[in-house]
């Protein structure tokens, strides 16, 4: 008995609480001994939860605080409980997309953002972005990249921008509607790239994903992807018919004709409140510094970041030359001359309506040198075959 009490008192002075008496009740010595115990035991657990606290990444420890009690008097009671309760911050609202076109430099991108100390992005495609059941789909994806990220602002507290990729989401705008309920400050970023050099990418991307898959195909002749109705895997003439995506954004009137195209393409005009960035692939690999400084800051501007964004080239096809696949293509040949003088035609129609009437748009914002812009668009009237080496 004197062995327990002792104990007691030991336990009654670590705590700098009165000693007990030796000749209390046996049912006041047990009250006393779990009065004790329970202090010891919430002592414990809250060394243990500030311990997790301060191992816990700096973004992520926004999601543990304490809530002040509002009645002091209480705190004895409620200070462990206060201490240790998880709020889950809010989850990361969806702020860019990256929504076009394939094969226009929207990897290099997604890889830059993954990089970026200001941003957080899936490492792969979401494109459950442009289905209109799909946006639970993408908050679990951004959940879960904001749960392995180490992106902080500057201040070092949660991430500020999160962004999915999907480059075939302008060609479905009416899946870009729906967005407006669930990310009313979206904001779109849009690559381009000569039609020419699109075509052959994209369709001897289709060519190795198929091999990397381990498929048995017959890829059909590139000259015979004339029009979206004869399409490969999405690949065909209209892919690079830029206009028709950027037309169903309500950006700027159409005229009867171009209304009348987009039925026959079954295309329609979805007019979305999001703000548009409009790039070509070569100004993400300008070799003029200056200028990709300035395109960088434009891009960086407009997403509303405070640190720069650092570009690379990402996504290259190495299966070319010397190691490309039976069916991949060299556009350049001359068994594709009309194909190419096609596409030559098709860009020299798409790049004088961007200049002369996307652009005008006050939603519509170029990066960098807006006169390298236009001429890296100009461009597209001219078969690029003509000018480099085959």
């Amino acid at each position: 008995m004197r062995g327990q009490i002792g104990f007691e008192n030991e336990l009654a002075a670590l705590f700098r609480l009165p000693l007990l008496p030796s000749d209390r009740s046996e049912m006041t010595r047990s009250i006393s001994l779990l009065f004790l115990a329970s202090i010891l035991v919430s002592l414990l657990l809250t060394f243990s939860a500030t311990t997790t606290v301060s191992k816990t990444p700096p973004h992520q420890q926004q999601l543990l605080h304490r809530t002040q009690t509002s009645d002091p008097s209480s705190a004895n009671n409620k200070a462990f409980a206060n201490s240790t309760r998880k709020v889950e911050a809010d989850p990361p609202t969806l702020s860019f997309l990256v929504a076009g076109y394939p094969k226009a430099g929207t990897t290099s991108l997604l890889y830059s953002f993954k990089r970026h100390n200001q941003t957080i992005v899936p490492s792969h495609e979401v494109c459950a972005v442009s289905s209109k059941r799909g946006f639970s789909k993408v908050q679990k994806e951004l959940e879960e990249a904001f749960a392995a990220s180490t992106a902080t602002d500057v201040d070092g507290g949660v991430v500020v921008k999160a962004g999915v990729k999907c480059p075939q989401t302008i060609s479905s705008p009416l899946g870009l509607q729906h967005l407006r309920d669930h990310a009313p400050e979206l904001k779109l970023i849009i690559g381009l790239r000569h039609p020419v050099k699109l075509f052959q990418s994209y369709f001897n991307f289709r060519v190795t994903s198929m091999h990397d898959k381990g498929m048995d195909f017959e890829a059909p002749a590139a000259g015979s992807l004339i029009g979206a109705e004869n399409n490969w895997k999405d690949v065909s003439t209209d892919t690079s018919r830029f206009e028709l995506g950027l037309q169903q954004l309500g950006k700027v009137t159409l005229s009867k004709d171009q209304m009348k195209t987009l039925k026959s393409k079954r295309r329609t005009l979805a007019p979305i409140p999001f703000p548009v960035f409009l790039y070509t692939m070569e100004q993400i690999g300008d070799h003029d510094q200056e200028r990709l400084a300035k395109f960088g800051e434009d891009m960086q501007s407009f997403l509303g970041l405070s640190e720069p964004i650092i570009f690379t080239h990402e996504n290259k096809n190495h299966f070319v030359g010397e190691k490309k696949h039976p069916e991949t293509i060299d556009i350049c040949e001359s068994r594709y001359d009309d194909l190419r003088r096609l596409l030559v035609s098709q860009g020299n129609a798409t790049q004088k309506w961007i200049k002369e009437k996307f652009l005008k748009s006050p939603d519509v914002f170029v990066g960098g040198s807006k006169d390298h812009f236009n001429e890296l668009l100009s461009t597209w009237a001219h078969d690029p075959c003509t000018r480099l080496p085959q």
